[in-house]
Formats: structure tokens, sequence, C-alpha cells
């Protein structure tokens, strides 16, 4: 009875200091970030989830929402998301007491104790809970939901990365179709070119030369044009896989670009933050980083357990199984670290050096955030301006044909100044065609390098999401 108070006191001081947590609390690292972007942009604006509705292609929409149903790599990335919850919901059972019920049936016979036989039946409910005192197990919750922000924020990196590459193989192959557009069209022109060619070589009006001449360019082009058409095919054949069909099942009509591509609203740098999910889930990994440094520490302390066990138990099946043959036990524990070698220490160092780490990373990835808007809004703007002189070259181009067609027609020139001629006008039309593909596809990779329209609550939305992936 003397030992009463004291295991009371004991108690009740462990339960007062149930509260405290051992460790760094978490501070959100200090980013310098600029407050505006060095390359012009299209200001300040949000940029929407369904950023493709940018450039008004409904079969680009199209292809975006059957990549987000059939593609099997983001269907993996939510996958990874639930396993996390689950993970993150194990931690936090730690926080609760763990309630058992076991039942023991017996049938025995002894001849030391008369022979007779004896039916014995117990059925304990037995609980055990760990007094969180150092706060290891909050800590320990802290960091397992921390990455389960993080996985739901990798799932975020893994749809935008999905989305963009739909949407730049799609530009890549409707450049590949403004590029077949104008080859066909000079096939055309070289054909026409080159029967009348024969024509005034049977006049003897011309010798074999320029009827060889016309051939060769008609040849190169029909190459070249087999050549466009190849990686017209492989574009489509990468666009079915992204959207989770079979090559063979997708079929796209040619459909030349025609236009300038829309403006993407740039935002500030600050909004980053928020809008990359590669960035938040960099914050993330250090979120859990912190926390695992309290779990770690708190591993130096004791451990205090609490036990209990109460029940019925019964010399015979059909005995009573009443309040008078009740059993129970109620205990604590405690277990201390004395030696070990330094290991528990070590761990606490670990954890240091993978927070550092974390926190390196984190910053690596704002800074490459930063570079990949200033690079896009950079590639934006020269690619507009070269896109508009390769324009007025290739109208120059074909201007300069006609006049040099004219000439040789008259006799005044050469075959071979008309072969240059063609040459440069081919040649400036594909660059016009091809530059503006490229400026097609560096607004996608800006929408991409400014997150998407990512956001943090969109994490959240994927967490909840996530529980309706896998079986119950």
């Amino acid at each position: 009875m003397k030992c009463q108070p004291a295991s009371r006191a004991i108690a009740l001081g462990c339960l007062a200091l149930a509260g405290c947590s051992v460790g760094p609390d978490y501070r959100r690292p200090t980013l310098a970030v600029p407050a505006t972007y060095s390359a012009p942009g299209a200001g300040d604006g949000k940029l929407d989830p369904t950023w493709w509705r940018l450039f008004g292609d409904d079969t680009l929409s199209s292809l975006e929402q059957r990549a987000l149903a059939g593609n099997p790599g983001l269907a993996a990335a939510l996958a990874r998301v639930a396993q996390a919850r689950a993970v993150s919901a194990q931690a936090a059972g730690g926080q609760y007491p763990t309630v058992t019920l076991g039942a023991t049936l017996t049938r025995s016979r002894n001849p030391l104790t008369g022979g007779t036989p004896t039916t014995s039946l117990v059925m304990p409910f037995d609980l055990s809970y760990e007094l969180d005192v150092w706060g290891r197990v909050r800590r320990t919750v802290e960091a397992s939901r921390a990455q389960a922000l993080a996985s739901a924020d990798n799932h975020g990196v893994a749809l935008l990365t999905l989305t963009s590459n739909v949407a730049t193989t799609y530009f890549t192959l409707r450049s590949l179709d403004s590029q077949s557009a104008v080859l066909a069209s000079s096939v055309d022109s070289f054909r026409k070119q080159l029967a009348l060619t024969r024509i005034k070589h049977d006049a003897s009006l011309v010798g074999p030369p320029d009827v060889l001449q016309a051939q060769t360019q008609l040849d190169a082009t029909l190459a070249q044009q087999a050549e466009t058409q190849r990686q017209r095919i492989d574009a489509a054949h990468t666009l079915a896989i992204l959207i989770g069909q079979p090559p063979s099942m997708l079929a796209l009509p040619p459909s030349p670009l025609a236009g300038a591509p829309p403006l993407v609203p740039a935002g500030l740098p600050s909004t980053l933050l928020r809008r990359r999910p590669d960035v938040v889930a960099g914050e993330q990994a250090v979120v859990a980083a912190s926390a695992s440094i309290g779990a770690a520490r708190a591993s130096l302390y004791p451990t205090f357990s609490l036990t209990a066990s109460a029940g019925i138990a019964s010399d015979a099946l059909t005995g009573p199984l009443g309040w008078a043959n009740r059993v129970w036990s109620i205990g604590g524990g405690l277990l201390a670290p004395i030696f070990d070698g330094g290991k528990l220490r070590a761990q606490v160092e670990q954890t240091k050096g993978a927070y550092d780490e974390a926190l390196a990373n984190y910053r690596t990835a704002m800074l490459q955030a930063l570079a990949d808007v200033e690079n896009g809004l950079t590639d934006i703007g020269h690619l507009q301006d070269s896109g508009a002189a390769y324009r007025r070259a290739a109208d120059a181009a074909r201007e300069n044909l006609r006049l040099t067609q004219l000439q040789y027609d008259q006799g005044l020139i050469d075959y071979l100044s008309v072969l240059d001629a063609q040459r440069t006008w081919l040649g400036d039309e594909l660059l016009a065609a091809q530059t503006l593909g490229q400026r097609y596809v560096s607004t996608v990779l800006l929408v991409k390098a400014l997150g998407g329209g990512w956001t943090v609550d969109d994490g959240a939305r994927v967490l909840d999401a996530a529980r309706a992936t896998g079986p119950e």
C-alpha cells in the first residue's frame, strides 16, 4: 500500500510530460526569390489546371482527357499515393492504445490430481499503450504525413509531365503536318517543272543536265517528304502510348498548324512555391526529415508503457461466466537505453544529414524552377522573332523563285539559278514551319515550368482520391 502514492506520482509525471516533443519544430526555409522574372512575360494571372484549353484545340483536349484516364504510369503514381497514405495511417495508429481479445479453451486430464478431466475457458481483453512522453510517436506521425503529401505532389509531377508530353508530342506532330504540306506542294511543283524540262529537252531547247538537275531536286524532296512522314508516324505512336492505347488504334488526320500559340500567364516567381509540384514535394521532404530528427532524438530517452488485461475465466464450459469469475491485471514498464555502442546517436546524426540533403534538394528544385521559367520566357520571345524573320524570308524567296523562273523561261539564265531559288524557298518555308512548331512546344514547356496550375490544395485532393484506389 505504501507504494501506491509513489506509483501514482510517477504516472502523473509521465502524463504531464506527454505533451513534450523533442527535436526541432519545422520552419519554412528562407529562399531568395526575385520579385519578377528578368525575361518579359505575360504578367500575373491564374493558370488553370486544364491549361491545354488555352490552345483552343478540341483534338488536343480530347487526347489530354484520354491520357488522364488511361495512362498506366499516372495510375501507378496514384497507387503510390495510396500506399503513402496507408503508411501514414499506420503511423497515426501508434497514438492510440492497442486492444486485443484472446479466447483460450483447454481440456486436460492429470492423474496426479485425481484423473478427472477438466475444462477451462479464459477470455481476456489485453491493452498496451506507449506513453508518448518525448514525442517520438507524434514526430513519426508528422514525418509520415509529410511523406504522404510529398507522394501526392509527386503524383502532380507525373500528371504535369504526362499532360505536357501529350501536348509537346501533339504539336510536334502538327508541325510535321505543316512541313508535309510544304513538301507536298513542292513535290507537285517540281514534278511539273521536271515534265516541262523534259518537253524542252525533247525540243532541243535545253540540255540533259537540266533534266538531271530537275530530277535530282524532285527525288531529294520526295526523300525529305518520306522522312517527315516517318517522323509523324512515330509521333502518333508516342501519343497512343501516352493515352494508354496500342499504336494501331490512334488515327489523327493531318492538320497543319495555323496562327500563333496563346500567351501564358507567367505570374510571379513567388507563386512557384505553390504552383510547381516538384517544389512543393521538395518542401514536404524537408518537413519529413525535420520530424525524423525529433523521432530519432526521442529514442535516446526512456520509453514508458502501460499494459492491462481484463476478462473472464471459468473452469468449465457450463460454469458461470459472471462478475465473480473476472480476472484482471495492470502494470507499467520502463525501457531505457544504457549502452548501445553509439548506435542511437548515430541515427540522430543520420537524420540530421538527411535533413541537410532534403533542404539542399529543395533549394535546388526552387532554383531549377526559376531557371525553367526564365528559359521558357526567353525561348518564346526569341522564337517569335526568328519565326517572323523566317516567314519574311520565305515570302521573299517565293517571289525570287517566281522571277527566276520567268528569267529562265526567257532564256536569260541557266537552270542552276532556278534550282538554287527552289532550294532556298523550300528551306525557308520548312524553317518557318519548324519554328512555328517550336513556338507551340516552348509554350507548353513554359506551362510545365510554371506548374500547370497545380497548387498545394491539389495535393490534398489527390490524397483523398487515393482512398478509392485498390481493393477495400
